[in-house]
């Protein structure tokens, strides 16, 4: 009875070790598997990365000359003030020609607004 034991014993544990070999290499396959998906991602994510960094280096670029424009213009707009409150401090006393000034000015606005809204009806 013991032999039967025994041998039914060995059968079980060669067909376990066999059992627990196959689970074994089944697990490791699929953490194989699931590695290399893993690494997929992982070089996507890198790109994704790269293409961030290189896009960021590129908006600092045109904002850092967007703020050298816009200095430029800053300074440009400040210049001509300047220039128009000489004129008006020289022509304080010539109101007739500051009204030929305001006048020409009104009449050319309206002019560009003419142009401006015939061209929006044609489009």
């Amino acid at each position: 009875i013991m032999r039967n034991g025994n041998s039914n014993n060995s059968g079980n544990n060669a067909s376990g070790t066999n059992h627990d070999w196959h689970a074994e290499q089944t697990l490791l396959d699929e953490n194989d598997r699931r590695a290399e998906a893993l690494a997929a991602k992982l070089a996507a994510l890198r790109g994704h990365a790269s293409d961030i960094k290189r896009e960021t280096d590129r908006s600092h670029t045109v904002l850092d000359g967007l703020g050298t424009d816009f200095s430029s213009a800053q300074d440009l707009l400040g210049n001509t003030l300047g220039r128009v409150r000489n004129f008006s401090a020289r022509a304080a006393g010539d109101r007739r020609l500051m009204c030929y000034i305001i006048g020409g000015s009104l009449l050319g606005f309206v002019f560009i607004y003419y142009i401006l809204m015939s061209l929006a009806r044609r489009m």
